[in-house]
């Protein structure tokens, strides 16, 4: 029993159940700084892992932004986050302008703000609730992508069924999913 429950702590921080998001500031692809506690007044934060030429990512923009719009009037703020070693600010900033993402991606040069998301790879989606700052939910934004393919609609859109559960003042009914994406590579030590 007792290495049941190690296990199932084990697993606490990557489903979400765990301690709230500590605030950080990081600069985005323009170099303004954001901190995420500036946002304590949004009903939501949304942010989605990035990471630069990752084809899941690239092929999430559309849908990230599609659900960005959706939601623009309810007071949910929406940005990325880059954790990868190897992207640097100018080619995020790049990135950003080949791809028409006009929300900030925020630079984690360090890798700090990654690792204690727990992050494994991009293209995922984190809904916070910024009255806990708790991760509600953590997975895809839908169910459109799967590696070398994609459909032409999705099917199911767990990303804005959070939001609808954090906005209403309820829990998550699947607050975690498998998400497809580049494996983000941390630096030891």
């Amino acid at each position: 029993m007792v290495r049941f429950i190690v296990i199932l702590l084990s697993f606490l921080p990557i489903l979400g159940w765990a301690e709230p998001v500590k605030n950080f500031e990081l600069l985005d692809q323009y170099g303004q700084p954001h901190t995420l506690y500036e946002h304590s007044k949004k009903a939501a934060v949304v942010i989605m892992i990035q990471g630069n030429g990752c084809p899941i990512v690239r092929n999430a923009v559309t849908d990230y932004r599609s659900l960005r719009d959706q939601y623009r009037s309810r007071n949910v703020h929406f940005m990325m986050l880059n954790a990868n070693l190897q992207d640097q600010a100018s080619t995020i900033l790049e990135e950003a302008e080949t791809y028409g993402i006009d929300w900030p991606i925020l630079h984690d040069k360090t890798q700090s703000v990654g690792k204690s998301l727990n992050l494994i790879r991009t293209a995922e989606v984190l809904v916070i609730d910024p009255t806990t700052w708790k991760i509600a939910y953590r997975g895809p934004i839908n169910d459109r992508q799967v590696y070398e393919r994609q459909k032409a609609s999705a099917s199911n859109h767990f990303a804005a069924a959070a939001i609808d559960s954090v906005l209403g003042g309820e829990s998550v009914a699947v607050p975690h999913r498998d998400t497809l994406g580049c494996l983000i590579y941390f630096a030891k030590g």
